[in-house]
């Protein structure tokens, strides 16, 4: 069974949203402000947005797990996913101030409810929780696009190598060595400190002279994946596949005489990954 987590949790995150608190009551009214003579800490306010904000906190990112990984985990990215993110989180907020508000003001306050009061600040504040889950799915969006960049190092040999369909063998040229491999011999490549090496099914380890996004298009498809900006690999090498933290894919590479390489596949091609290695398992 699944262990629900809370996400404040962390002592950082009870910090951060506790010193929040602490600047947002003393602004609400200046019968609050510290330096005025008998001065009282406001702890019902203080109480009253310390647990309404967390509530909202862990609502809100309950649905950014369970919805939106999730959904990025099972089907990959898609603006839909996005969209259907922001109309839940709004949702939720929306349901919880008009539950949470009434019953704040009559209960703890002890005030009769204002529809006028009630409908402006639903209205101020789930325009601020628009702009806090549009900054953070503009984030996602923009993490998506640079983990979609290739990195192009040398634009015209990248376009030749594009032109050119896969073959069954590579020619590999390390120097002034040049070696001629069937492809289904080739366990993985990787790239460490800008050289790229390839790993022979046998474990034989060779220096390239080429760079990952000039292999890629030279590799069948059904056979190679590109994991990360750093390895692309053979579905024969990979020993293992296991779902990781965040939703992420965590693999182990293995060739022979090599020590078994431990990589991860990001959330955002969790889901391509898992249609590829199922299609041509």
């Amino acid at each position: 069974m699944h262990n629900y987590q809370l996400y404040f949790s962390n002592w950082r995150h009870l910090l951060v949203l506790t010193l929040l608190v602490l600047v947002l009551v003393h602004l609400i009214s200046p019968a609050n402000f510290p330096f005025i003579e008998n001065y009282n800490f406001p702890w019902r306010d203080f109480a009253v947005h310390f647990i309404g904000t967390l509530i909202l906190w862990e609502l809100q990112m309950w649905t950014i797990r369970n919805v939106y990984k999730k959904g990025l985990f099972e089907n990959g990215f898609s603006m839909q996913l996005l969209l259907k993110v922001l109309g839940i989180n709004m949702g939720i907020f929306a349901l919880l101030y008009l539950c949470y508000a009434p019953f704040v003001t009559v209960v703890v306050y002890g005030r009769p409810i204002s529809l006028y009061a009630l409908l402006v600040g639903l209205l101020l504040s789930v325009v601020l929780a628009l702009v806090i889950n549009g900054i953070y799915l503009s984030l996602e969006l923009y993490n998506y696009w640079q983990e979609r960049q290739a990195a192009p190092t040398q634009p015209q040999e990248q376009a030749t190598a594009e032109a050119t369909p896969p073959k069954d063998t590579l020619v590999l040229q390390a120097g002034k060595e040049q070696v001629q491999v069937p492809v289904q011999q080739l366990a993985y490549f990787y790239s460490e400190n800008k050289i790229t090496f390839a790993v022979f099914t046998t474990g034989r380890r060779m220096a390239t002279n080429y760079t990952l996004s000039e292999l890629e298009p030279l590799l069948p498809p059904q056979d190679f994946f590109k994991i990360s900006r750093q390895v692309i690999s053979h579905r024969q090498a990979i020993q293992s596949v296991k779902k990781d933290v965040n939703f992420k894919l965590l693999l182990t590479l293995q060739a022979e005489g090599q020590p078994p390489r431990t990589e991860t596949v990001s959330r955002y091609k969790a889901a391509e990954f898992k249609d590829w290695f199922t299609l041509n398992g």
